[in-house]
């Protein structure tokens, strides 16, 4: 159980978050939506572990694997040494890995010879081969045409399924969350709080 207990997080005198608790157990995806600044990178970053100054606790398992809104790969490595350097997975699983999300024969390619999506494929499949306790995903769709965000989306919610995974997503989609998420909040106000919310997939 991921365990997300702030109780104030600032910025200098400008206060961001206020009372925000969490709790997600395997197999959930707790969505937090909201606009650009309100706070949710903040959020995300706390409780991934990268931000550590402010108020409460956070109760994480040691395996994290995250997903940005670019995918961060390193650009001078194929797609398979993305996900080996990074996860120290056998050969075998990396093969299966790319396979899982439809990048079979990519293996040797560079990230400059993917397309956006295929790089965000590979982003995905990096995370997952990780097999993580806890995934946090920032804004994973950001930028992509309605048809490819549909069939990431489609894609990320087969490998919640098959894994179990805990996950965490920030997200200013509505579809994007309804799609994926088990339990959907919203991050409000000044400083922001979570509110119980529910949107259609």
């Amino acid at each position: 159980m991921i365990e997300i207990d702030i109780r104030e997080k600032s910025f200098g005198e400008h206060d961001v978050l206020g009372n925000v608790r969490l709790e997600i157990a395997a197999g959930e995806c707790m969505a937090v939506l909201g606009p650009s600044g309100i706070g949710k990178t903040t959020l995300l970053r706390i409780a991934a572990g990268l931000e550590d100054d402010f108020q409460g606790k956070v109760v994480r398992p040691g395996r994290i694997a995250m997903v940005f809104q670019e995918p961060t790969l390193l650009p001078w490595r194929s797609a398979a040494d993305n996900i080996q350097l990074i996860t120290n997975v056998p050969v075998e699983d990396v093969k299966d890995a790319l396979e899982r999300v439809g990048l079979t024969g990519k293996q040797n390619h560079f990230p400059d010879q993917l397309s956006l999506g295929q790089r965000r494929r590979l982003s995905l499949a990096r995370a997952f081969a990780a097999k993580p306790d806890f995934l946090v995903m920032d804004e994973p769709f950001a930028s992509l045409d309605k048809d490819l965000a549909r069939n990431m989306i489609d894609l990320t919610v087969e490998l919640l399924k098959d894994t179990q995974i805990a996950t965490l997503l920030v997200t200013h989609s509505e579809t994007e969350a309804g799609a994926l998420a088990t339990k959907v909040f919203r991050l409000e106000g000044q400083p922001a709080m979570l509110t119980p919310t529910e949107v259609s997939s």
